[in-house]
């Protein structure tokens, strides 16, 4: 049996991290409902797109963060899923963290800090990267044009 090192440190310095992060999501939330969802007006255009052609690795990110704000979850994962992977894993890392750490650690279900988390989003941006790509110039498909 394989037993793994649970890094205390490394613990909370993302949980102190994901707070932050969660405060500025709902500024961010109530800032977009305040404006009446104008977010993306203020934002500027993905320059190595607009000179190639060819989508980066973060194309589509903005988009998909509005998406989140405006609760669609599918649009946000089609425009750019890594947005949803770090939503659904900080949202559970976040709330096991903090019930473990309110039960004193009676309640033993905090998610901890694995290397392998970054790898798997590094997989999903490359995933991601190929496949826009791939449908726009193979197939004319243009997934962040199309919602």
């Amino acid at each position: 049996m394989m037993t793994t090192k649970i890094n205390k440190r490394m613990d909370t310095g993302w949980y102190i991290a994901g707070w932050i992060v969660a405060v500025i999501f709902a500024a961010a939330c109530i800032g977009h409902h305040v404006s009446g969802g104008e977010t993306l007006n203020y934002t500027m255009p993905c320059m190595v797109h607009e000179v190639t052609g060819v989508y980066c690795p973060g194309c589509g990110g903005t988009r998909a963060m509005v998406a989140l704000m405006e609760a669609r979850f599918w649009t946000s994962f089609v425009y750019h899923p890594i947005v949803m992977y770090v939503f659904c894993l900080g949202t559970w890392f976040m709330v096991s963290q903090t019930v473990e750490r309110l039960s004193k650690g009676k309640i033993l279900i905090a998610l901890h800090y694995k290397d392998r988390y970054l790898w798997i989003a590094l997989g999903i941006i490359i995933v991601n990267f190929v496949l826009k790509n791939v449908l726009k110039f193979g197939f004319g498909l243009d997934l962040l044009e199309m919602l």
